[in-house]
């Protein structure tokens, strides 16, 4: 899903969504702080969400097939407990694991139909049979279950920060002893390497990505302010690269595939920065999640919480002073466009799966407001695509094309009217109802639009706009456009047609290039 583009005047929109049940983001476009183009990112709107109980926090959300994973803990009038639960892609609850011992946090998950959780537990063991171990892992079956448990380490510190989930595989980074430690284990939870990144203590992994054989983590060492990529070889635990240490809290790592991405607060500033390196870890680009117009005083701190590439733009977690947001970047770094999620105080993790952008992290209580809750929102694209064909053809301009100027060569003969099929078609990930508007008569062309059924709605769609029906995913309506040109019509003109969603900033456009010999 990308989106295309055409020429034509914006047109009002008053669309409905079909199943909403919290109120949209805000949204705030921005041109890109260095000048270059606009980012052709996703454009995201909030459908649903599903809270937590009171004083929960989220910490980790994992979307796979048909489960959304979530992680966190709970804090009681006398304990602090980690929690696993699960949810449906629509975010309606499956079941809820609260993890046994006082002081055990759930800091990361994984699923593929089965979920993996991990954390750190400073009073009590997750298994009876393993006495010793305060870093965990842990693994369900699709109820719930527990089916097997991994412990390791003995000081209270000792915890695993993120794991990655494949077919054959458990891949899992933390700290054991002050010291970054990396592990792989079969899908039996049998250790299949353990490595340790360096041999210093006060230094973490906090943050692992799967790019083809490697394994990229993130390492945060303490003992000198500074933070580093490391790269791992998947079959074996060796360390194949590494950047040199940069003056940088914890990163949170992403891939697209061919590049590392990595963001985190700078200890000389304070400000959030993202930056860009390729598969051999050599740097590619870097700067500042903000610039200096987007911060409302001069002490304002800036922070990156998550990162996740969705497939077609890097979505950006971060944290301006106590204001939430998404922010998308392209693979090139170009800024586009900052999403204020509703009711956030704080997000720690986003994740990308298959109902849409998940966000995890803690809100107020709309009702209670010195009360927290940990929540986790879905945000779906709405992605209108705009297409054109011939009238008797079948060749489609602009199919699944979402950024960019589509055009439709046009030529007429005479006063002889000529018409082409104009379709809305929903590429979103919910149903919808779409908006077209397109351009009008004027003293060359007289230009008429028909529905389905043959009926004139040119007023509708040169007013207004005329909505398609409710259109489930990859649905479409067409309308027919009739251009006939006045008896002393000359040269070239255009028109433009809209195609707009339930977001204002999703519309997508093609324009028909019409000339008369």
């Amino acid at each position: 899903m990308r989106r295309p583009t055409v020429l034509l005047v914006a047109s009002a929109l008053a669309v409905t969504i079909l199943l909403p049940t919290s109120a949209p983001a805000a949204q705030r476009d921005v041109a890109d702080p260095d000048g270059g183009p606009e980012t052709r990112a996703r454009h995201y709107l909030s459908e649903n969400r599903w809270s937590t109980r009171r004083d929960d926090s989220v910490y980790a959300v994992a979307a796979r097939h048909d489960l959304v994973a979530v992680a966190g803990l709970s804090i009681g009038a006398s304990s602090v407990v980690g929690f696993v639960r699960a949810l449906r892609p629509d975010l309606t609850p499956l079941w809820d694991v609260p993890l046994s011992g006082n002081l055990t946090t759930a800091e990361a998950v994984g699923t593929d139909g089965q979920i993996v959780a991990a954390g750190g537990s400073t009073y009590s063991d997750l298994d009876p049979d393993d006495a010793v171990g305060h870093a965990w892992l842990q693994v369900y079956d699709e109820n719930g279950t527990p089916l097997w448990t991994r412990q390791t380490g003995d000081l209270d510190g000792d915890k695993i920060c993120a794991i990655e989930v494949t077919d054959d595989a458990i891949f899992a980074a933390g700290r054991i002893a002050g010291i970054a430690t990396v592990w792989k284990y079969d899908r039996a939870g049998d250790l299949l390497w353990d490595t340790e990144l360096v041999h210093v203590t006060g230094n973490s992994a906090t943050d692992l990505a799967l790019m083809g054989d490697r394994v990229i983590v993130a390492e945060e060492r303490l003992w000198d302010d500074a933070s580093r990529i490391v790269a791992l070889d998947a079959e074996t635990g060796a360390i194949d690269w590494s950047t040199p240490p940069v003056g940088r809290t914890a990163p949170v790592l992403a891939t697209d595939g061919t590049s590392v991405f990595a963001a985190g607060q700078s200890y000389e500033d304070g400000f959030a920065e993202i930056e860009s390196y390729d598969s051999e870890g050599a740097p590619r680009w870097s700067r500042d999640i903000y610039v200096a117009d987007d911060l409302p005083g001069p002490d304002t701190w800036t922070e990156a919480n998550a990162l996740v590439w969705d497939g077609n733009s890097l979505i950006v977690s971060a944290r301006i002073a106590l204001e939430a947001e998404l922010i998308a970047f392209d693979a090139d770094g170009h800024r586009g466009w900052r999403v204020l999620p509703p009711g956030y105080y704080d997000t720690r993790a986003a994740v990308f799966g298959p109902g849409g952008l998940y966000v995890g992290g803690n809100a107020q209580h709309p009702n209670r407001p010195t009360d927290w809750e940990g929540i986790v929102s879905r945000y779906v694209v709405l992605q209108p695509d705009a297409r054109a064909r011939f009238l008797h053809s079948d060749e489609l301009i602009g199919d699944d094309v979402y950024a960019g100027r589509q055009r439709l060569p046009f030529t007429v003969e005479g006063v002889k009217p000529r018409s082409a099929v104009l379709s809305a078609q929903n590429d979103g990930e919910i149903g919808q109802r779409l908006r077209v508007t397109g351009c009008a008569s004027h003293s060359g062309y007289a230009v008429r639009y028909l529905d389905p059924n043959g009926r004139n709605v040119t007023d509708s769609v040169t007013g207004s706009g005329w909505r398609t029906r409710a259109l489930a995913p990859a649905g479409q309506q067409s309308l027919t456009v009739v251009i006939t040109p006045r008896r002393r019509t000359t040269g070239a003109t255009t028109c433009a047609v809209t195609v707009t969603s339930p977001s204002a900033d999703e519309r997508d456009r093609f324009v028909l290039a019409i000339t008369r010999p």
